[in-house]
């Protein structure tokens, strides 16, 4: 994550998150989530997984992770996370 991102703090305070593999003709979702401090979640549909993480109601494959660790990487940081729950839609 990089440090100067509007959600850091959300970052910095997160116990757990969702990792969402997307698939051919999803690309539109990473330049929604990847658009320098719009809200990204505006205008979208999600649930919680069993973590607490918002997810995305979209077909494809989710890891929900806890987070283990957090390490300084520059101007970044780098969240590790154990996977909980693999789902497949």
């Amino acid at each position: 994550m990089d440090k100067g991102s509007s959600a850091i703090d959300a970052w910095m305070a997160a116990e757990a998150f969702s990792v969402h593999i997307l698939a051919d003709g999803q690309e539109h979702w990473i330049r929604k989530f990847a658009t320098r401090g719009a809200d990204k979640f505006q205008g979208v549909e999600t649930t919680s997984s069993l973590l607490g993480t918002p997810v995305l109601e979209i077909p494809g494959t989710r890891m929900d992770c806890q987070v283990v660790q957090l390490h300084e990487a520059g101007d970044h940081y780098i969240l590790l996370g154990q996977v909980h729950r693999i789902e497949a839609r």
